[in-house]
């Protein structure tokens, strides 16, 4: 486990962050520019020398301002990394990854294997000045896993790729996190990008984390207050491919089917995917669609209305997976809906969105 109990005096406000956070999972920082998500990370790697408080990695202290205790960074198990590569431009390629396992006392993990898992041997004998802003990313993550931290900070590290490198690098991430075992802190401005990856969810809003908890339950949570547009985060199984009409068949609590485009599956999700529906790609039907082009049809029971100006939004249900849904409002009263109604959401397979 993380402990987290500090306080850190920034240029405009305290950084004050008080929780613990699950070793073993994938957590993603999510707030707008300057809320305090990068001073967090700086903080928790010891860059911050005035943060007083008690950051605990697995029982062992890293700053224990009450024992004087303050284990300076290069003494603390983290590695970063950040939007930009900071690959050694004077250094080939694999003289930026010996260099990290140089740094490392009791070397566990293999060069050559974390050089294959990660797709990067034939960068190799590349030029560090002709590799792609993907490529860099990648060199400079496995530069950070040969250091072999128990804990690896994040900055934004998707930023400047284009959507089919984002894709590969949260792939790689999952990948890597599932083979070392290495914890995550994941900076991103993007929920899709943090959807995508990670397990549990904290929301910081000026040096204040006002959400934390499970990645599609805080989604849920923004999408309520409006702090983002309203979305509905989904976990689905992939049942089977249908190639010959450019579509994957996905479940939801192992019984309802749903349908997504099969390009939207990247190479690493084999058995499940992570997906969202925005609430105004819903539509609502009070009986049974017997003839339509829409291919997801759930039925679910509606568990809240709010009319707002010439809108209503709707939160439905099916089994504990809720679902966010925009309508106007003269379709409310046409179709006469009320609280704890069954009826039926619809939306086409290409209003599943991944990245």
């Amino acid at each position: 486990m993380l402990t987290i109990d500090i306080s850190c005096q920034l240029t405009d406000f305290n950084l004050t962050i008080n929780t613990i956070i699950n070793s073993n999972a994938i957590t993603g920082i999510y707030g707008r520019s300057g809320a305090g998500k990068t001073s967090l990370l700086r903080a928790i790697a010891g860059f911050h020398q005035t943060t007083k408080g008690c950051i605990l990695f697995d029982d062992k202290p890293w700053l224990q301002s009450s024992g004087n205790i303050l284990i300076s960074p290069e003494n603390r198990p983290v590695s970063m990394v950040f939007q930009e590569a900071r690959l050694f431009p004077h250094l080939s390629i694999s003289q930026n990854l010996r260099y990290a396992q140089k740094r490392c006392k009791n070397s566990k993990i293999h060069y050559s294997n974390l050089v294959e898992t990660m797709g990067i041997k034939p960068l190799l004998a590349k030029d560090i000045n002709t590799l792609s802003g993907g490529e860099k990313q990648r060199i400079a993550l496995a530069r950070a896993i040969l250091a072999e931290p128990k804990l690896l900070l994040l900055d934004e590290p998707l930023s400047a790729l284009d959507t089919g490198s984002r894709k590969q690098f949260i792939g790689l991430l999952r990948e890597i996190h599932k083979i070392y075992k290495i914890s995550m802190l994941f900076i991103s401005h993007q929920i899709a990008e943090i959807e995508q990856l990670t397990d549990e969810m904290m929301v910081i809003e000026h040096g204040k984390m006002t959400h934390f908890g499970k990645t599609a339950d805080v989604i849920y949570a923004l999408s309520d207050l409006g702090d983002i547009k309203e979305q509905t985060s989904l976990d689905l199984l992939i049942n089977k491919s249908l190639p010959d009409f450019g579509i994957t068949e996905l479940l939801l609590f192992n019984d309802q089917k749903l349908y997504l485009p099969s390009h939207y599956i990247a190479e690493h999700q084999k058995t499940r995917v992570r997906c969202n529906v925005m609430s105004t790609d819903i539509s609502i039907s009070v009986t049974p669609p017997s003839s339509t082009s829409l291919m997801n049809v759930i039925p679910v029971v509606i568990n809240k209305i709010v009319k707002l100006h010439n809108k209503a939004k709707l939160q439905v249900s099916y089994q504990h997976q809720r679902f966010f849904v925009t309508i106007s409002l003269y379709s409310l009263l046409s179709l006469e809906l009320d609280i704890q109604q069954q009826v039926y959401i619809q939306f086409k397979a290409s209003a599943l969105k991944t990245i």
